[in-house]
């Protein structure tokens, strides 16, 4: 996980040293043009971008620790970037876009708007087939840093040392692997851009197209509920199928006092699956207590037990995701279900759209969906300008939000959040690094 981040001349000016907060969240704030944003953008193009990207920032040089001491630095100086004293000529733009034609599919053509040729064996291929194709050659590409792969091509082509080009690689592999997953969850988080598939290596630009992120939530969740679901058969199956041997060899019972303890366990947890209508018809059938069942009693409800740790996941972050909510719309409500994911519902109990809810409204929904479902574990989260939308009383409700979360996730979440509100600070600024007074001290 990253630990420490410093930062020479941003815009040619400011020094910055970011230590990361061990309790998860780290607040940077400051004035305009100081550089939140554009610290987080670093952050996230260490791990997701290559050499090239990184370069492209207005910075001197960087200085990226791990928790397990490893460390990146880069420096620049003109047309040349260091990265761990490997020197590099950052290209002009012309020769990364030759170089992508290399490397893409050169021996793939579109012939019409829905058909591929592939010359290798001349047969007509599908956009899906040429999507496949292009995931495998990604992944059989030893080298994907644009910066590395053009040096070896070049020590290759010269008959010079392609030593310390492989060791870097392999350097950045190993340190982009140990910083974890990174998620950056930006300032515009509304409406999300992409490529129209149609368009694709067809027409001589590509055409973007907008999509509103709030419509795409309830369908999300149903795919999560369902893809638990599919899990729940699958254990239950598996246990059916060796009920009767385990049953014929069991010698342990259960006590009257233990059965009733478990059997409270089993309504409790039922009751709550499907309060969010995970499931049709999920009733365990329950009998009286009687010594000579115990040992049938023991297998069968720790089976039952077994097959509902199931939901224990997915329904501990909807409980969460929808007391979070819930708490900040007013005259409304949203509902989960198995068959609709998400809907949300009036006073009256009427359905309301989500894209009608009000900017504000959306932002709450898409927020806490981002933080609640979208978030893996082990995983560092950059959330830009949080309050976005947002009411002063969701900004102050906001820090507390996110230690439940952190606390869902068992600690294993970091964040770095950069704000201009107060409000989102709340009484949190211990967590804080305030460019302006960190500009101050220089």
């Amino acid at each position: 996980m990253l630990k420490e981040l410093r930062i020479n001349k941003l815009f040619g000016q400011f020094n910055y040293n970011i230590k990361l907060n061990e309790t998860g969240i780290t607040i940077i704030t400051g004035p305009n043009g100081f550089g939140k944003s554009t610290i987080l953008k670093i952050v996230e193009a260490i791990v997701e971008k290559d050499l090239y990207e990184i370069s492209q920032f207005p910075f001197i040089s960087l200085e990226a620790k791990l928790t397990n001491k490893l460390t990146l630095k880069i420096e620049k100086n003109k047309d040349q970037i260091f990265v761990n004293n490997v020197s590099f000529k950052i290209p002009n733009k012309r020769v990364l876009e030759n170089l992508e034609k290399r490397k893409d599919l050169p021996f793939i053509e579109r012939i019409s708007p829905k058909d591929y040729i592939d010359l290798r064996n001349n047969k007509i291929i599908s956009y899906e087939e040429v999507r496949d194709i292009r995931v495998r050659y990604e992944r059989e590409r030893e080298i994907t840093d644009r910066l590395i792969y053009l040096s070896l091509d070049t020590a290759k082509r010269n008959k010079e040392s392609q030593a310390m080009y492989k060791d870097l690689n392999n350097f950045l592999i190993k340190f982009k692997k140990e910083i974890g997953t990174i998620k950056f969850i930006k300032e515009q988080r509304l409406l999300r851009k992409e490529i129209d598939e149609d368009e694709f290596n067809y027409y001589p630009h590509k055409r973007e197209i907008a999509i509103e992120v709030i419509n795409e939530i309830p369908k999300k969740i149903k795919d999560e509920i369902q893809n638990v679901v599919l899990k729940y058969s699958e254990v239950s199956s598996q246990l059916d199928s060796t009920f009767p041997k385990r049953l014929f060899n069991t010698k342990e019972g259960i006590s009257q006092r233990d059965y009733l303890e478990s059997l409270g366990d089993v309504i409790n947890k039922q009751e709550k699956i499907q309060s969010y209508k995970l499931l049709n018809d999920l009733k365990y059938s329950s009998t009286e207590y009687t010594e000579s069942y115990s040992q049938a009693l023991y297998v069968y409800l720790k089976d039952t037990k077994q097959k509902l740790e199931v939901f224990d996941d997915i329904v501990a972050r909807l409980d969460l995701f929808t007391e979070i909510v819930n708490k900040k719309l007013n005259y409304k409500k949203v509902v989960i279900s198995n068959e609709h994911g998400l809907i949300v519902l009036k006073e009256d109990n009427s359905e309301l759209e989500t894209s009608k809810l009000s900017s504000g409204e959306q932002q709450i929904i898409v927020l806490y969906y981002e933080l609640i479902f979208g978030v893996k574990d082990k995983l560092m989260l950059l959330i830009d300008e949080p309050e976005i939308s947002l009411h002063v009383a969701w900004q102050r409700e906001l820090m507390q939000d996110l230690h439940k979360i952190i606390n869902l996730k068992n600690g294993n979440l970091n964040l770095l959040i950069s704000t201009h509100a107060p409000q989102v600070i709340d009484n949190n600024w211990n967590l804080v690094i305030d460019l302006g007074e960190e500009y101050a001290k220089q």
